[in-house]
Parts: structure tokens; sequence; C-alpha cells
């Protein structure tokens, strides 16, 4: 990792494959941004999605069980990534992987 920057909402890193990740927040929301290098084919995965190819928007969301311990909390985590940088860009293919052949 290179590039670190951060300070109260707002992280950023520069990773080893030159892909940029920003998250801002907060106090009940959250924003990620990607920033992937020019001529790359990003794959982003998730829980249960939506994909909008007309304006780039894929929309990520699930419920979730308690990970530790015993008990029945449960929350929802939703993401939603917009691609086309206002309109910039076009997609030029999408689809899922769904990790069976």
């Amino acid at each position: 990792m290179k590039g670190v920057d951060a300070y109260p909402g707002y992280f950023s890193l520069n990773l080893d494959n030159d892909i940029k990740i920003e998250a801002m927040s907060t106090r009940r929301a959250g924003l990620e941004r990607f920033t992937f290098p020019r001529g790359s084919k990003p794959v982003i995965g998730g829980g249960t999605l939506d994909i909008n190819p007309e304006n780039g928007r894929i929309t990520i969301g699930d419920h979730y069980g308690s990970s530790f311990g015993p008990g029945s909390d449960h929350y929802q985590a939703f993401a939603c990534y917009d691609l086309l940088n206002s309109g910039a860009q076009k997609l030029s293919e999408y689809g899922i992987w769904t990790g069976d052949t």
C-alpha cells in the first residue's frame, strides 16, 4: 500500500495495483469510491446486487447475522457504486460471478 491519507470521516489509499480506494463517512452513512487504472477491467463483488448498465450504477445489499458469540443480532449493509463518471464513460461489458461452474 502507498499514498495513505486519513482524517475523521475520510480515508484513502493507493493499492500496489494502482487502484485508489476512498472511504467517506457520516454518522449514518458511508460512501466508497474506487478509481481504477486507465484501461483496466474492474471486478466488484458482494451480496445481492443489481446492475443498471444504462447509468452505470451497481447496488449491493444484504442482511447479515451476528459474526461473533450467541445471539440474533442482525444488520443490513448497502453499497452503491456509480461507475460512469457523470456520463464521461460507458460500460463495455458487465456481469456477475456466482461462484459455481
